[in-house]
């Protein structure tokens, strides 16, 4: 939050005409850490990582811990186990500590997984709750492919933009390949990366979606391994419009309608630092170089 002031501690000139105070919300402790945090108004939207189990159901504290543990459930209750220690005047003293009495394996924890949600909380810490309706995008079922949501940001409209993504560790393995006794990675190609930008309303039900990756130079990442038509979403902002700004980590922006349609994208001579709301409701970006010119409608 910023204060009006304009003096500085000890009688020196401040160098601002605001002072910044921070402004502190609690989430549930449930929630052990907290990614891609947006504030938009009193809101502040965020993602977490959490283990679930296979009908969806929140694993409980207790849970995960026998889970990390092999699957051993430790009783609430301990058992007394007797000390005999030897006192300095040659006497024996005999004291009994508690330890924690383990509990066979619990087979209900070992379907425990982490998947990803999204919330919202007020910045008065109140009106908490998760967005019941999101469900994330799926990758195959490839072992070396995953899917991951890699940003968030929220419109003045109440509705949630996510950008995901799906990628996948490409081989050419030979025949015969046994993967119990040779690195797959020997056989390594490329990766390819799937970039969808979703718009979700308030409880988090998808509205529209658009795949980024055919707008993207497939020629871009062709001195590299990467997949041709892939690219990583650096930063990403909307405007009072409902439009989508997002910068490629390089040198563009791509902006998308309040409809999830492609509207055009802007190439700089440089590389984009970040991308800034202006206080007139338009967008910016901070670069290395001049403005090379819009490819778009």
């Amino acid at each position: 939050t910023a204060c009006g002031g304009n003096s500085g501690n000890d009688g020196q000139e401040a160098l601002s005409e605001f002072v910044y105070v921070p402004q502190y919300t609690s989430v549930p402790k449930e929630i052990m850490d907290i990614s891609n945090p947006y504030l938009s108004g009193d809101t502040v939207y965020f993602t977490a990582y959490v283990p679930v189990h296979a009908d969806g159901t929140e694993a409980t504290q207790e849970e995960v811990d026998a889970y990390n543990n092999g699957g051993i459930l430790y009783q609430s209750k301990s058992s007394a186990s007797d000390i005999t220690v030897s006192s300095a005047a040659g006497t024996t003293v005999t004291t009994t500590e508690a330890v924690p009495a383990p509990a066979t394996s619990d087979p209900e924890v070992s379907d425990i997984t982490y998947k990803t949600f999204i919330y919202a909380i007020g910045k008065d810490g109140t009106n908490y709750h998760k967005l019941a309706d999101y469900v994330p995008t799926e990758g195959s079922q490839d072992k070396y492919s995953y899917s991951s949501l890699d940003k968030l940001v929220a419109d003045a409209q109440g509705n949630v933009w996510v950008a995901e993504s799906i990628s996948k560790t490409i081989f050419d393995l030979p025949e015969g390949f046994d993967e119990t006794k040779d690195d797959p990675y020997q056989y390594y190609v490329s990766d390819e990366r799937q970039s969808i930008i979703r718009k979700l309303s308030s409880t988090g039900t998808e509205l529209a979606s658009i795949d980024l990756s055919q707008y993207v130079d497939s020629t871009a990442s062709a001195d590299s391994k990467d997949g041709g038509g892939s690219f990583y979403i650096n930063y990403m902002l909307t405007d009072d419009a409902g439009n989508v700004y997002i910068s490629d980590g390089n040198n563009t922006v791509y902006v998308i309608g309040n409809d999830a349609k492609f509207l055009f994208k802007v190439s700089v001579d440089g590389y984009i630092s970040s991308l800034i709301k202006l206080k007139d409701g338009t967008m910016g970006a901070s670069t290395s170089g001049m403005d090379a010119g819009v490819d778009g409608s």
